[in-house]
């Protein structure tokens, strides 16, 4: 901004302010100078924005090396407008099951202390099995629907069902009707709606990303679940304990972000192929036309497909052994490593433990992300495989030395690592897979994932046996010796260029 802008700005500040104070003290000029006072403050603003975005370009200009490394980490977004839209409204969505996660475990857990307070916790465990068990029982089904169906739609018809039922759910908390029940059959719908949108959604990524822009999409997919995970939870928190919304006012703001990412994903085109029409997709991503799947077909094909190709079922294993042990570490056993390092009064430290690597994964995406169109995707996540193992061991190391900064760096590190493995298995599994099956790959995929409250419970098992310390390190041990295995029987693995898995 010139310096004659600036001028400018302060001679009008100033007069503004004139008059607001000739307005106050003639004691009829209040509304007056409070729209005074918020143009002033926009004015402000927007000169600030000019400003950075003045320093920006200029940055740019004299360095030709930062617009490349912007264009790598973005291509996707910058590259493919309906990706843009399904990303943009994927942060409302995101958002909303991060704070319904939040919103139906405290209300359950309020819930149950009043209808059996001996059975609270056991209650909890309920509620929470309720949306697993659908989409342990269903994800599969949701798969062959993704790939018969347009995926978009798919989409649209389970998040207004998720929409409506955060919309019933306020009106039974405003009415005063809510019970326990109520939120186990919530669980049962929404499990079995998630069932479906999760196949659809994945497999639509790539679908309006390209094949060469796959990885970037999926990675900033994953970055924008990560940044939803660390604001999300506190905002519901914070949001329920404010008196005018409670937990009926945030399942309203929860249906309303629903609705935000339908209103984006309706203006996405039901047929859009980034790579052309299905035939042509098919033969850019250099895999066989995938015709011969005959429509018929049901949900035993696509396991059938990935137990017949070697490269599918090494990255499906890559993708569930490593993440079924590793994760629960960092999420389930948060709170017990909270309390050995703190004691009682852990609650505050606690948030800054789920922040810490809720940031570490969302940097693990953004470093995929930038990586641009990598060749040796396979390589990179055995490697980065190896480097989660270690982290979970020095996380361990971290509780028995009772050092919570140690804890906390280890926190970022293994958020940091399980979210870049993650984005380059999901990038191996649909190199290693024909498009006409992307959806019931990803519904096995998804499947997976709903196992994660059955092995959250022999995890807290082992804490409670062997100390949560040492359940860590063996959680990094056992993904350490999983990956150096995977190395030794399948070596070709980590050769693989990227889209050139061959078909079965």
């Amino acid at each position: 901004m010139t310096e004659a802008n600036r001028t400018q700005n302060q001679r009008q500040t100033g007069s503004d302010r004139g008059a607001i104070e000739t307005r106050d003290r003639s004691g009829n000029g209040s509304t007056t100078s409070v729209s005074n006072q918020v143009r002033e403050t926009t004015t402000e603003t927007l000169n600030g924005i000019r400003e950075v975005e003045l320093a920006l370009d200029t940055l740019l200009a004299e360095d030709p090396e930062h617009v490349r490394r912007w264009q790598d980490m973005f291509a996707s977004l910058a590259n493919h407008h309906y990706f843009r839209l399904l990303w943009i409204g994927t942060l409302g969505s995101f958002a909303a099951m991060q704070m319904q996660q939040v919103a139906r475990g405290n209300l359950a857990y309020e819930l149950a202390r009043v209808t059996a307070p001996e059975l609270a916790a056991t209650l909890l465990g309920v509620v929470s099995l309720s949306m697993a068990a659908p989409m342990l029982l269903f994800s599969v089904f949701g798969g062959l629907a993704a790939d018969r169906w347009p995926k978009r739609n798919i989409v649209i018809a389970s998040q207004s069902l998720m929409a409506l039922l955060s919309i019933a759910l306020a009106a039974l908390i405003y009415l005063d009707l809510i019970a326990l029940w109520h939120l186990v059959v919530a669980g049962l719908v929404q499990g079995t709606a998630f069932a479906f949108n999760g196949p659809a959604r994945q497999s639509l990524l790539p679908q309006l990303t390209g094949a060469a822009d796959m990885t970037n999409g999926i990675a900033l997919n994953n970055a924008g679940m990560s940044a939803t995970r660390v604001g999300g939870p506190a905002l519901a928190g914070m949001l329920i304990a404010l008196p005018l919304l409670g937990f009926a006012g945030v399942f309203m703001i929860i249906a309303a972000c629903y609705v935000w990412a339908l209103v984006l994903l309706l203006r996405i085109p039901a047929g859009y192929h980034a790579d052309g029409d299905d035939e042509s997709a098919e033969d850019r991503w250099g895999h066989r036309s995938g015709a011969e799947i005959a429509a018929g077909e049901g949900v035993l094909s696509g396991f059938r497909y990935m137990f017949a190709s070697p490269v599918l079922r090494t990255a499906m294993l890559m993708g569930t052994i490593p993440v079924l042990v590793g994760m629960p570490v960092a999420t389930l056993l948060m709170p017990v490593f909270a309390r050995a390092l703190l004691g009682d009064g852990y609650s505050a430290g606690l948030g800054l433990m789920f922040t810490a690597a809720g940031v570490g994964s969302l940097i693990g995406s953004f470093f995929v992300a930038s990586l641009g169109r990598i060749q040796r995707r396979a390589l990179l996540q055995m490697g980065i495989g190896f480097f989660w193992g270690v982290s979970l061991c020095i996380l361990g190391l971290g509780v028995g030395l009772v050092s919570y900064p140690l804890t906390l760096v280890a926190l970022a590190i293994a958020g940091f690592a399980g979210s870049a493995y993650g984005v380059l298995n999901q990038t191996l599994v649909f190199d290693a897979t024909e498009p006409a099956l992307f959806g019931r790959i990803m519904g096995i995929y998804m499947m997976s994932f709903s196992l994660f409250p059955v092995v959250s419970l022999p995890a807290g098992f082992v804490a409670d046996r062997v100390g949560p310390a040492m359940a860590a390190v063996g959680a990094g041990g056992i993904v350490i010796a999983f990956v150096i295995l995977m190395v030794l029987l399948n070596p070709s693995f980590g050769k693989l260029p990227a889209n050139a898995a061959p078909s079965p």
